[in-house]
């Protein structure tokens, strides 16, 4: 009986001090606008041709202009030494590694359009190849490394 006694008296314990420990709990947190602004992506990560590196788009909220953009970042594939590879507020993305690891084919509406533009590993340099009027995606290096295939779709003009 002692036993009963005690479990019963441990329960009425548990039941009365319930409401106090709900009334302590933090309240849920909700997403912000402020929280929302300073959130960051992960976009489109690629292997380097020779597996020592990871290059991604790294998205974040451009508050000043009230829009999306990603800058282009790599990364050792030990998780060591992050480099920033683009800076702007506009959107880097969609990165491709050339055959020989030294170049990057990317998406940038930089120009004001989305386009295709060359990175440069060694020396940071980029170059706009295309002025097409619809976004281009789906790039794809040739084997040799002299040619960038893409995808763009076009109006049917045909009726």
């Amino acid at each position: 009986m002692p036993d009963r006694r005690r479990l019963a008296v441990i329960l009425v314990a548990i039941v009365l001090a319930a409401p106090a420990a709900f009334a302590q709990a933090p309240a849920p947190k909700y997403l912000t606008k402020d929280t929302f602004f300073q959130m960051e992506s992960i976009q489109n990560p690629v292997i380097a041709p020779d597996g020592s590196q990871v290059v991604f788009g790294r998205g974040f909220v451009d508050i000043a202009k009230d829009q999306n953009a990603s800058n282009l970042w790599v990364i050792d594939t030990k998780g060591e030494r992050l480099r920033q590879l683009t800076d702007g507020a506009w959107r880097d993305t969609a990165p491709v590694w050339s055959p020989d690891g030294r170049r990057l084919a990317f998406l940038s509406n930089r120009s004001g359009s989305t386009q295709v533009h060359v990175l440069w590993l060694d020396t940071r340099e980029t170059a706009q190849l295309t002025r097409v009027d619809r976004d281009p995606s789906g790039l794809v290096w040739s084997p040799d490394g002299t040619q960038i295939a893409f995808i763009m779709a076009l109006p049917d003009e045909t009726t």
